[in-house]
């Protein structure tokens, strides 16, 4: 179908998609949703990745070039438009060779990788001061401790980036028995959760596929309190032995 001409002082910046090398919709898919991320897609775009590479990763700073030229070439090419996102796609494979070839592969994987590998890449030493042992440019007590605890994540290598500011969180589970009343937390860093999907939004084979939900209500499904019981019950230190 025809592409409505515009104006060049009317053509919005950004309209370029993304060509599919046999069945690579899984890396546009992840691309796309990290170029509609402003803050993220910003540091690659104003040029700040190329002030914090650490040459020194196994990657040698590679993947976060490469996708950097790539969110240069969608944000500033041609309107309506398609750019191949063949090089990064080289760079992936190259470090994880599940990757390779033309073959579909989970999405979710696939951001992981890339969010790590990218993390490693742009990663510099956080700097603590020896006089409080506060972090340089934590904007208060709150932000200093997720970024110490996010930091300290075993494929952080003690590092902080542009990756853990934008996707970095900490989750605390509570655990309390229900004989003695007893609570214990952990703390766990995070970088992508999977949510479930609530129960009467769930479709199966025949039913209507209209049915909806909020991310709210994946959340509130998320969190939702349950009983750990039969092999799953708690090893309570309090009142010893495995309790619900």
């Amino acid at each position: 179908f025809p592409v409505p001409a515009l104006p060049r002082e009317e053509t919005p910046q950004g309209l370029v998609g993304l060509q599919n090398l046999g069945n690579t919709c899984f890396i546009n898919t992840c691309v796309q949703c990290l170029m509609s991320l402003e803050p993220f897609a910003n540091f690659f775009l104003e040029n700040h990745h190329m002030f914090r590479l650490d040459t020194a990763s196994s990657m040698k700073g590679t993947l976060a070039l490469s996708f950097g030229e790539l969110l240069h070439k969608m944000k500033h090419g041609r309107p309506f438009s398609s750019v191949s996102p063949g090089v990064l796609k080289e760079r992936v494979g190259k470090f994880a060779p599940q990757f390779t070839g033309y073959r579909q592969h989970d999405a979710q994987e696939l951001l992981r990788f890339l969010l790590d590998g990218l993390h490693e890449d742009l990663r510099v030493p956080l700097r603590i001061s020896r006089e409080d042992g506060s972090v340089q440019g934590a904007r208060s007590d709150e932000e200093m401790a997720l970024m110490l605890r996010v930091a300290g994540m075993q494929h952080a290598g003690g590092g902080y980036s542009s990756v853990m500011g934008a996707f970095g969180g900490q989750m605390v589970s509570t655990i309390r028995c229900l004989q003695c009343g007893a609570c214990s937390q952990c703390y766990d860093a995070f970088l992508d959760l999977s949510l479930p999907i609530p129960a009467p939004a769930q479709v199966r084979e025949g039913e209507d596929p209209r049915r909806r939900c909020s991310l709210a209500e994946c959340f509130a499904a998320f969190t939702e309190a349950e009983v750990l019981d039969g092999d799953d019950m708690y090893a309570c230190d309090a009142c010893g032995g495995r309790q619900r």
